[in-house]
């Protein structure tokens, strides 16, 4: 028959522990960003009188960020700017 004190000091071992934690970890991390979803649907920015929200905008106007793969960085030359 196993005691109950053999029970509590198989779940109080170190190597016991991480997987404990690392479950807790991510369930906080899953509740955190299921919470921050909802609430970025009904957000309501707080906006001067002046301002307004802007239309919604058309994809056809952005463009992907400038590449720079063929031109190194040169410190020297940013010294001289």
């Amino acid at each position: 028959m196993v005691s109950v004190m053999h029970r509590e000091e198989e779940w109080t071992r170190p190597d016991r522990r991480l997987p404990a934690a690392a479950c807790a970890m991510v369930a906080a991390l899953v509740l955190f960003l299921a919470g921050a979803a909802v609430a970025a649907e009904g957000y309501e920015p707080e906006m001067s009188s002046g301002a307004r929200k802007a239309d919604d905008h058309s994809r056809d106007v952005f463009k992907a960020d400038p590449s720079y793969d063929d031109k190194p960085y040169d410190a020297a030359r940013q010294l001289d700017i």
